[in-house]
């Protein structure tokens, strides 16, 4: 089976322009999630790719992604699930990590979990984590699946909440991974066998994404808490 990671970004996004890019440590964010994908134990350099648009307003993030040895397709700007079929058929994967390009700190570990259990258990479509932080999760999408949901997806913009189609369409069979450690879990989420709610870290204001309204600053903090893989513990100021 070859497995690879897609990871959909673009620089025009209305809300933070040009987030991929900005600095943390003295590095691009999106190199710091590349670096999570690299320590994958299920991927190999050549099959991490970057997915971004046409629009040349995101050529900037190809030298960038290909500084590092990751790979670059570029389709649909809007249409995210027809990005995500065309660069499945044109790598032939046969599963693929996901890890959304605004999530410098996606954690590995839930990137191996969730591949784990997608390869245990044949009958699944697609894993995800459910109750952590926003920003530590990924998923793991069979190329099948991907295929299944593009062939009856029907609006051409679905950039935000594509995952909406593998999830409440009945389309795919789910299974979810919950948090492996009680910081990882979050006031909303329930709670969850061997994780007490008392020895979790439990701020709802907790993100390790990119988006309007959190600073720059806090993901450097972040980042100088975090591993450069794993996150064993993330605070913010504020």
């Amino acid at each position: 089976m070859k497995i690879g990671a897609l990871v959909p970004v673009r620089l025009s996004s209305q809300r933070m322009p040009g987030k991929a890019l900005m600095p943390i440590m003295g590095r691009p964010a999106i190199l710091h999630l590349l670096d999570r994908l690299f320590a994958s134990k299920h991927l190999e350099l050549q099959n991490v790719v970057l997915c971004t648009t046409t629009d040349s307003s995101d050529d900037p993030l190809v030298p960038v992604a290909e500084s590092l040895g990751a790979r670059v397709f570029r389709g649909s700007r809007d249409n995210i699930i027809d990005r995500f079929h065309a660069a499945v058929a044109e790598f032939a994967f046969d599963a693929v990590i996901q890890a959304d390009g605004d999530d410098p700190c996606s954690d590995t570990t839930y990137m191996d979990l969730c591949m784990d259990r997608l390869l245990a258990e044949p009958e699944l479509d697609i894993v995800l984590t459910e109750g952590v932080p926003l920003g530590l999760g990924s998923k793991a999408i069979r190329a099948s699946a991907i295929r299944r949901v593009w062939s009856h997806h029907l609006t051409q913009q679905n950039d935000t909440g594509f995952i909406y189609f593998f999830t409440r369409t009945g389309l795919c069979k789910t299974a979810r991974i919950r948090p492996q450690k009680p910081e990882h879990i979050t006031r909303k989420g329930p709670p969850y066998p061997g994780l007490s709610r008392r020895s979790g870290v439990f701020r709802s204001s907790v993100q390790g994404t990119l988006q309007a309204g959190n600073s720059i600053r806090d993901r450097r903090n972040c980042f100088v808490i975090a591993s450069s893989t794993r996150t064993d513990c993330i605070e913010f100021d504020g």
